[in-house]
């Protein structure tokens, strides 16, 4: 794998990164909401709701690097040296820690890359893409609009040796990736992460690192409809899931922004995607107006279509739609009967939202 940083020097063609998205004037008129009633009424009451907090917080998944070493020696290595059981899912390469003495965070398999720490739900997104439609490809052009930490970076790798082996993909193919995080913080812990799994990548594979604001990645020229995958993983309210004093720090005004901010991602994604490519959306929100509502939008206002994901182990993510409370007042639901929402009182994991877009 070949990768470069780029720096000062570089074409004006790149522009540098802001501190944080660049939004215009936004001042929503909302009234005072209260997320925990909110949530404690669709979850039946408020000690369901924190029950499940509890439950879900204690859940931590491992992903296994199979280029680099095998399921059965990466099993025993938890098992012998940190007397830590895995259970493997059902998504490739992705097992449970059922049991840990110790916090893995810092452990030999995690530091050395042959393992990542990664969310169940998170891993979804690539499991969403129908690689066979490039088969024919010689070079296979990705980027990753809002790249940091690099988990699905990392993940990569793997996903693309299986489509290799499966036949959906050309074997001498070659993979050419941008990865792009506005943030200096993360950009360095980005690529800290992919270098410690540098070996995960093949010989074909040349990654270039960028920091830009992703709001201006269509301005770049050569960015103009480039790419077959767009991975738009993007920024986001989050969850109380994932965050103990959540309730506390989120209001509706910061999602309305942030429902913007997503919008205008959505708007870039199209213009960089090629005519025959596919733009992958994801957040780890709950909200409607950050996941359903921007559905529908790109569907309304960019002319962007949604795909049926056809992977077969995604079928067990499948909840009906029509059975989840905080969707009740969605009127089209056609437009939104391909996404893909983690609803966790079903599956007792993180919440997370998926949604595949062609032009």
């Amino acid at each position: 794998m070949n990768k470069r940083i780029l720096d000062k020097n570089d074409e004006n063609n790149y522009y540098r990164a802001s501190k944080k998205f660049k939004t215009s004037k936004f001042k929503p008129n909302v009234s005072k909401f209260n997320f925990l009633e909110h949530y404690s009424k669709h979850f039946k009451d408020s000690n369901n709701l924190l029950k499940l907090q509890k439950e879900v917080m204690r859940k931590k998944f491992v992903r296994l690097n199979s280029s680099i070493i095998k399921e059965e020696h990466l099993t025993q290595l938890f098992k012998k040296s940190y007397r830590t059981s895995l259970k493997k899912t059902n998504i490739s390469n992705c097992y449970e820690i059922e049991k840990s003495h110790f916090s893995l965070s810092g452990s030999f398999p995690i530091l050395s890359g042959v393992s990542y720490l990664q969310d169940y739900p998170s891993q979804i997104p690539l499991y969403s893409i129908d690689y066979s439609k490039f088969s024919t490809n010689s070079t296979l052009k990705i980027i990753d609009m809002c790249s940091s930490p690099g988990s699905k970076l990392t993940q990569l790798s793997n996903v693309i040796f299986e489509q290799i082996v499966q036949g959906n993909l050309k074997k001498e193919i070659k993979i050419e990736i941008i990865s792009n995080e506005i943030s200096k913080e993360r950009f360095l812990k980005l690529v800290n992460n992919v270098q410690k799994q540098f070996s995960t990548f093949n010989k074909n594979t040349t990654i270039e690192f960028i920091q830009l604001d992703a709001l201006n990645l269509h301005k770049i020229k050569h960015f103009k409809e480039n790419f077959d995958i767009v991975l738009l993983d993007a920024p986001c309210s989050g969850n109380f899931l994932q965050e103990r004093n959540w309730f506390n720090k989120r209001d509706k005004k910061g999602v309305l922004r942030n429902s913007q901010i997503q919008k205008q991602l959505l708007e870039v994604a199209k213009e960089i995607c090629s005519k025959n490519g596919v733009i992958v959306y994801s957040t780890c929100s709950m909200e409607i107006e950050e996941n359903e509502e921007n559905v529908i939008y790109a569907q309304k206002n960019l002319k962007l279509v949604t795909t049926k994901i056809e992977n077969n182990f995604m079928k067990s993510f499948a909840y009906p739609i029509q059975s989840i409370e905080i969707l009740k007042n969605i009127e089209n639901k056609k437009l939104i009967q391909h996404s893909i929402r983690i609803h966790s009182p079903y599956s007792k994991t993180q919440a997370f939202f998926v949604n595949v877009f062609k032009k």
